[in-house]
């Protein structure tokens, strides 16, 4: 995961921990869009709580500071990066598997707002994986 994707998973993590309208997050963002910092964040904030209203389960998110990803963060970030790229059937998909129908929509609109957002500064989001967890070595 790239610089963009993990200030955005760190911008997801602030916002969801009550700290959307910390300054700290506004310079973090301004790194990768300038002075469209505060749309950004305002525009996480209505995607995870479009997220949050009807989401099929619970959402796992990490701690601030953790460099490594829940499998949802990851999940969120492939949904921006679908709606960035309008790969529609790829959005659907992965919709489908986060969030119940009738709450798809929403979701489906903020993510699109912040992957034209993003294109907007010449940032192309990855999909990502996560990386399997080193092998352990057993010690006889």
């Amino acid at each position: 995961m790239g610089k963009d994707e993990t200030y955005l998973v760190q911008a997801m993590r602030a916002i969801i921990v009550g700290h959307g309208r910390c300054p700290s997050l506004t310079l973090m963002l301004g790194e990768i869009v300038g002075g469209d910092a505060v749309d950004l964040a305002r525009s996480l904030a209505i995607l995870l709580g479009a997220i949050d209203n009807g989401c099929r389960r619970p959402v796992t998110i990490g701690y601030r500071g953790d460099i490594s990803l829940t499998l949802d963060e990851i999940q969120i970030v492939a949904i921006i990066a679908a709606a960035q790229r309008e790969d529609t059937a790829e959005l659907s998909a992965r919709l489908t598997w986060l969030v119940s129908p009738t709450h798809q929509v929403p979701v489906s609109i903020a993510a699109r707002i912040i992957g034209r957002l993003l294109r907007k500064h010449g940032i192309a989001l990855r999909a990502t994986r996560r990386e399997p967890p080193p092998a352990m070595a057993v010690v006889a």
